[in-house]
């Protein structure tokens, strides 16, 4: 606990302001398959404020890397600011991989239905 208490800069990963020491920490647990520090360090990474600009990367590090929770914020995230994300330049790199414009489709899909309801 004492980790997230301390005074850390913050940096940019992928395009993302994050806290630095949570971003180092979850690369390190990602890479040396740490999955209980992977899951603290991405909650960490979670609480972090999200915008518009840095939306695209952070979804494509969350899915690069394997980070579901991160990666279902950053997808709620669009859901609510789906126009501006996409008048973004990041937005080219997400409009390259079919399967996270699938997963954005059916996010968006799954909203119009539960809104319907």
């Amino acid at each position: 606990e004492e980790l997230w208490t301390m005074n850390s800069s913050r940096t940019s990963v992928g395009g993302v302001s994050c806290t630095s020491s949570a971003m180092e920490l979850l690369d390190a647990a990602n890479r040396f398959g740490v999955v209980g520090v992977k899951l603290l360090a991405e909650s960490k990474v979670v609480q972090s404020d999200i915008a518009v600009d840095t939306a695209s990367d952070l979804l494509l590090y969350a899915d690069s890397n394997d980070c579901a929770l991160l990666k279902e914020k950053v997808v709620d995230f669009f859901l609510l600011h789906a126009e501006q994300i996409r008048k973004t330049p990041e937005f080219q790199k997400v409009k390259e991989s079919n399967t996270i414009l699938d997963e954005l489709m059916e996010a968006l899909l799954s909203k119009r239905v539960y809104r319907m309801f």
